[in-house]
């Protein structure tokens, strides 16, 4: 088993790639963390709003 310092906090950097952030996602919630950041850049074309 897997021990963890559950004062570690995650930083995850979220750029256009919905699906590799999606997988990072289901693990990072399989650990106990202290905090999360998720900072996220706004789209940069109108046409990347609503692509997932």
């Amino acid at each position: 088993m897997i021990t963890y310092n559950k004062n570690i906090a995650i930083f995850l950097i979220v750029l256009n790639r919905p699906n590799t952030v999606r997988q990072i996602f289901e693990q990072i919630k399989k650990i106990k963390f202290y905090q999360l950041y998720i900072p996220a850049d706004d789209p940069r074309h109108e046409s990347e709003f609503f692509r997932t």
